[in-house]
């Protein structure tokens, strides 16, 4: 019941509420400031977050409650245990505000929708007083809105004494709601929020919005209306706008008001300001001429003719030059004789006609399109393949296999590559590559 500030802090299994206690100094050092424990609860569950406020329409007290890990919610009257419920439709724990207007808690359930209950439903629900049991009559919330996707987190803008606004951070919308459930405007958000405040600002009675981005960038907006961008130095996982009191070396006192409070996951508090530096550049006067449509018109006719005639002398030279350069070929001709797996002509019996095995390699340096592979023998010589077209080429190497062996029973000469050729064929502009690969033997004598 203290009128003095108090410090609420939750731990994992309990909660503490502590007094600021301060010394005045007798000295230049200033003055001296400790905490002091008022009281504090165990609690039986593993807590996730907590709520202040005058729940009930207390005057002049807040009271505490604590959202656990499955799907309960906590009441201590200050240095007393009140009730616990349990909140329907619950998977995993989400934001959870108090609304003072109408005394009641908005959450977003596991169904995607947002949530209200009345304090007094809550407290008239019946069952067991004490966190053992959440036994009692099933709650039934006092309005629901379907948000259609995640909730990060819920911020409650007090406009005055009995209007308030909701506003809901989701995965890809930004969402304000009345405090009965309502829809105001909803903002569809081109990029992935990590977190958000919503502020009044006076007195122009406007709806602020600071949303921090994945890349941290802070994005300021006047209801749906984006008005201010700045970059971040830190990542944070939380931002607030706050009012500071400087003292001055005089002991003059002034108000720092506007100042936004950074936190980062590593711990790390920044209070930046919105501000820039005056550019000292002025841009020149424009000087506007009359413009001659007559001679604009002669110009762009010549440049045409200049463009046109560019294409068509160069463009198949300039193909043909580079696309050498655009596929590596490399032939591997087996030095190992093997029997011939295709069918031919030769029907004497006993005799195995053999086959060499030749492979090709296409390395290409660029995508190429209709690349057709020919090889050519001299007779009796045959392949079992003479022509291969490659529709597309990409960036990865090509293998292709070939089996060369005779028409008829002979005593086959050495063989030997005399040439392999590369043509270039351009058609509609697109090069078209056909590699020949030409075998010719030779007779020992």
């Amino acid at each position: 019941g203290s009128p003095n500030d108090q410090l609420c802090i939750l731990h994992p299994r309990s909660v503490a509420v502590y007094s600021f206690v301060m010394k005045i100094g007798a000295t230049e050092h200033g003055d001296q400031s400790r905490l002091v424990l008022a009281y504090e609860h165990q609690l039986r569950r593993s807590a996730f977050s907590m709520v202040l406020g005058p729940f009930g329409g207390v005057k002049g007290r807040d009271f505490l409650c604590i959202q656990s890990l499955d799907g309960t919610v906590s009441f201590f009257e200050q240095e007393t245990f009140a009730f616990t419920r349990f909140l329907p439709g619950f998977l995993l724990p989400g934001p959870l505000v108090f609304l003072p207007h109408t005394d009641s808690f908005l959450t977003v359930s596991s169904s995607w929708q947002a949530e209200s209950y009345r304090y007094q439903a809550l407290a008239e629900a019946g069952g067991v007083e004490d966190q053992e049991s959440s036994s009692g009559r099933r709650l039934l919330p006092d309005w629901t809105y379907n948000l259609g996707e995640a909730a990060l987190d819920i911020q409650v803008v007090v406009w005055s004494n009995s209007y308030c606004d909701i506003v809901i951070l989701g995965e890809r919308n930004l969402f304000c709601l009345k405090d009965n459930g309502t829809l105001l405007f909803m903002k569809r958000l081109e990029y992935k929020p990590c977190c958000f405040h919503p502020y009044f600002l006076e007195p122009d009675g406007r709806l602020m919005v600071l949303v921090v981005t994945d890349t941290n960038t802070l994005l300021i907006y006047n209801n749906t209306r984006l008005c201010w961008s700045a970059q971040l130095i830190i990542a944070p996982i939380a931002i607030r706008r706050a009012t500071f009191q400087a003292v001055k070396a005089s002991n003059e006192k002034s108000s720092m008001s506007g100042v936004v409070v950074l936190l980062s996951d590593s711990g790390e508090l920044q209070c930046c300001y919105l501000g820039t530096e005056p550019s000292l550049f002025v841009a020149p006067p424009l000087e506007v001429h009359a413009i001659d449509y007559k001679h604009a018109g002669r110009e762009l006719i010549e440049l045409q003719k200049i463009i046109k005639t560019y294409t068509k002398k160069s463009g198949e030279s300039i193909i043909g030059k580079f696309s050498c350069r655009e596929v590596k070929v490399l032939v591997n001709v087996n030095s190992q004789l093997e029997p011939c797996p295709f069918p031919h002509n030769i029907e004497e019996q006993g005799l195995d006609i053999p086959m060499c095995r030749v492979s090709v390699e296409l390395i290409p340096h660029a995508p190429l399109s209709k690349v057709q592979v020919s090889v050519i023998v001299e007779p009796p010589l045959t392949v079992s393949q003479v022509s291969h077209t490659i529709v597309s080429l990409c960036d990865r190497s090509h293998i292709i296999a070939y089996g060369i062996h005779g028409t008829r029973a002979v005593i086959w000469p050495t063989i030997d590559v005399i040439s392999i050729a590369i043509e270039i064929a351009v058609s509609r502009r697109f090069p078209r590559l056909n590699l020949f690969i030409a075998l010719q033997y030779r007779r020992l004598l």
